[in-house]
């Protein structure tokens, strides 16, 4: 996160604590800021927004791993998705599929389109698997690309 995404957050973190009826300590911010570091600042706000939402869980102020399993939550359900992706242009008999940068690494590391698409269908629930758990690592590795390239960039 740059110096404004901080600040949206700690803006964030403010309303938070004040829907809550709780005061937001500098102790606090840090403790936030070390744990949201290098995570990205819109991703944060909609675990935010997920959690005021969630009738349970909403009730009370989130702590920093709430906040995190949220945004894990979502990537696992974007790997999902992109899955079903997979899946429907293989069964339609597709040479390739339109997949984000993590989604094409993938399905390059289970073998490519027609592996899946020469699977038999008792094999599917394995390949999901090793797809989303592949989606979920090369997302990590394209978010810590991308946050390192910003770093560079801002040093120059």
């Amino acid at each position: 996160m740059d110096k404004g995404d901080k600040r949206r957050v700690l803006e964030l973190l403010a309303v938070v604590y004040d829907l809550h009826g709780k005061v937001l300590t500098e102790m606090a911010c840090e403790l936030w800021m070390e744990a949201l570091e290098g995570c990205d600042a819109s991703a944060v706000a909609s675990a935010f927004r997920s959690h005021a939402k969630d009738p349970d869980a909403g009730r009370f102020l989130p702590k920093p791993a709430d906040i995190l399993g949220r945004m894990q939550t979502r990537v696992e359900d974007d790997a999902l998705a992109s899955w079903l992706t997979v899946l429907r242009a293989a069964q339609a008999g597709a040479a390739t599929c339109n997949l984000s940068e993590p989604g094409q690494m993938a399905l390059e590391a289970l073998g490519g389109i027609m592996a899946v698409r020469h699977a038999d269908e008792s094999a599917n629930g394995f390949l999901q698997r090793r797809y989303a758990e592949a989606f979920v690592g090369f997302s990590r590795r394209v978010e810590i690309e991308r946050l390192s390239m910003n770093s560079v960039e801002r040093l120059q």
